[in-house]
């Protein structure tokens, strides 16, 4: 009786160590299959990013690059805050200091998406920015997709 309670606690024992084997080793998988979807994602984002870069323009790009980076950001910011809005047919307007600051915003614009325009407003220049008509913006968001597909 003392040898068949020893099997059959060593058998319980080995049982509950293959268990244990298991269930790491699918935790294991999880995170590496978390981590491939990661890592697609990043490739997803950067592949839409670099598909939206190129479809701003030569000069804009240049200056992009040229531009302090904090000018940029702070220039960006301002044009995030008109995707924030709710109102699709909102508008925001800029007053920037100089014609670089113009080719900024309007190469940010095109980076993200917008119409942009200068306008002549009580002797100053002043940017206009619009969401595009949604139609328009899908068609491209799809064209920038498939781009970004065909590249990875």
């Amino acid at each position: 009786v003392d040898r068949e309670a020893a099997v059959l606690q060593r058998w319980e024992q080995h049982n509950q160590e293959q268990q244990h084997q298991h269930q790491q080793q699918q935790q294991q998988q999880h995170r590496l299959g978390m981590l491939v979807t990661r890592h697609e994602q990043q490739q997803a984002a950067a592949a839409a990013a670099l598909g939206k870069w190129r479809s701003v323009g030569r000069s804009a790009r240049a200056a992009l690059k040229k531009a302090n980076v904090h000018s940029v950001l702070e220039l960006e910011m301002q044009v995030l805050q008109l995707l924030d809005q709710a109102d699709p047919c909102a508008e925001r307007l800029l007053e920037l200091p100089d014609g670089f600051a113009r080719l900024l915003v309007h190469g940010l614009a095109e980076f993200h998406g917008l119409l942009s325009s200068t306008r002549l407003a009580g002797g100053s220049k002043l940017v206009s920015l619009r969401r595009r008509p949604q139609q328009q913006q899908q068609q491209e968001e799809a064209v920038l997709l498939a781009a970004a597909g065909s590249a990875a």
